[in-house]
């Protein structure tokens, strides 16, 4: 969809266009009325259907000693929980088989050094990524 609109001159236009650039329709120049134009979509090759949604929460953030991670809207997955600095040395490793749509767990970090750490959380073919600030 491209738009132009030079409201000093009073006119403009609004476009319709394919992907490469092909005008699929132009729309009348007069601005302030209502325009509709409905087209279809053929030859749809795939299609990604949209799953449960997974919500990491951990906390507290910035941490001193104790890390809590609560995992909701995961059930019967094997996930890892990784911890690592931000050159991505791994400090820390844990697999589990969730049980439970709410998992929770905690870790020790008080013997980390302060400083930036990615957590991350995966499942399947997912990531999820958290950024930790150690005190």
């Amino acid at each position: 969809l491209y738009w132009w609109h030079n409201s000093s001159q009073g006119t403009g236009y609004l476009r319709l266009k394919t992907m490469g650039g092909t005008i699929l329709y132009n729309f009348e120049p007069e601005f302030g009325r209502f325009a509709e134009y409905e087209f279809g979509i053929g030859a749809i090759t795939s299609t990604k259907e949209v799953g449960e949604t997974v919500f990491v929460n951990v906390y507290p953030n910035p941490v001193s000693e104790y890390i809590h991670i609560d995992i909701l809207g995961m059930e019967n997955e094997q996930l890892t929980i990784r911890l690592a600095t931000s050159m991505m040395v791994t400090v820390f490793e844990r697999s589990a088989v969730v049980n439970n749509p709410d998992f929770s767990t905690a870790i020790n970090v008080g013997y980390l050094p302060s400083g930036i750490y990615l957590l991350q959380v995966e499942y399947g073919d997912k990531t999820i990524v958290k950024k930790i600030v150690k005190k």
